[in-house]
């Protein structure tokens, strides 16, 4: 497993680090100076996995790989973490319940799986039941498990999770429940009681989208990168007009109605459409009323059985200036 930390924000003085000539690249595209030196970090980002591709087809190793691409939280926009990343149109941001701080985008690619979008629910639990059933392993050995596996799901598109708890935290004090198309979501929405200046309960970040280009332009570059020509090389075909069907079905629509009905998860739980709302404009908690104690009865249920908190402690030892200015289990070493 290799994690990129590319895309997050740095020291305070110097926040958005990346190598000139990534910056550079769109010096005519992104007049905003930290949106561009982000933009960076990500294409950074992308060479690094360019790199990785072309590795594992000079070892002859891609026919025999399964490649996963994820995320484990949306992003920080403008003003949040110093960072500049967008979670458009979701609502919300990193470190919170929204929809914009847990919904990311996943990609998962073998020479044996069908080329398609899937919108089926998953949970990062799911991962290691999915990849240990692909690898051949027999899925009743993973006894005490919450994950499923999703193998079946990608290779026939047959869903196999039909609900999924998001989080229940008392040091946030906050919870949040998805059962098929509806999501419940309850108390501190987002880090305020832990000394964060602002409410991050809104829409933000810029869309990405330009009037003069899309992202149908960018597949033309996509098929001459390094992964790319490296997938090519084994006999991977990429066809434009399929690629440019995907892109539209990955695409996440949210058309914001004249009037939202509005939600203070601080005070009262709110319930939402996610399916046709994703974008959780229209609290619908007083209009669904059996559904939403349905939700809350269920994430009562769950809590049975939830440990305490583990402390957190502060080992100032542990700073990275004591250890070649690098984050490791530094205790082994004392």
């Amino acid at each position: 497993m290799i994690n990129h930390i590319a895309p997050h924000s740095a020291n305070e003085y110097q926040p958005l680090q990346a190598p000139e000539e990534n910056v550079n690249k769109f010096i005519n595209s992104i007049e905003f100076i930290p949106r561009r030196q982000y933009a960076g970090m990500v294409d950074a980002l992308d060479e690094s996995v360019g790199k990785v591709i072309e590795a594992l087809e000079l070892a002859e190793m891609l026919d025999n790989s399964i490649i996963v691409f994820t995320s484990d939280n949306g992003g920080s926009p403008e003003g949040h973490g110093d960072n500049y990343g967008s979670n458009y149109p979701l609502r919300g941001v990193k470190n919170s319940l929204w929809e914009g701080g847990t919904r990311v985008a996943g990609f998962i690619w073998s020479k044996s799986l069908p080329q398609r979008v899937s919108m089926d629910l998953m949970h990062v639990q799911d991962w290691l039941p999915t990849l240990y059933e692909a690898a051949g392993g027999c899925i009743p050995n993973l006894l005490g498990i919450d994950g499923v596996s999703q193998w079946k799901t990608f290779h026939e598109g047959v869903p196999v999770r039909a609900e999924f708890l998001y989080n229940i935290d008392d040091i946030y004090n906050n919870s949040a429940f998805r059962a098929g198309p509806w999501k419940v979501l309850q108390g501190n929405a987002t880090n305020l009681d832990l000394g964060a200046k602002f409410h991050w309960d809104l829409w933000y970040g810029p869309s990405g989208r330009s009037k003069n280009t899309s992202v149908h332009d960018l597949i033309p570059a996509i098929i001459d990168s390094a992964a790319g020509r490296a997938l090519s090389r084994t006999g991977v075909n990429f066809n434009v007009t399929e690629l440019k069907i995907r892109q539209s079905e990955a695409d996440v629509k949210c058309e914001k109605p004249v009037k939202c009905i509005n939600c203070d998860p601080y005070n009262c739980p709110c319930l939402f459409n996610i399916i046709k709302d994703p974008c959780e404009y229209n609290n619908l908690a007083s209009e669904e009323p059996n559904i939403l104690r349905h939700l809350l009865s269920l994430i009562k249920y769950m809590n049975r059985t939830a440990l305490s908190p583990i402390r957190r402690y502060n080992y100032p030892e542990a700073a990275p200036q004591f250890w070649s200015n690098t984050w490791t289990n530094w205790k082994d070493f004392i």
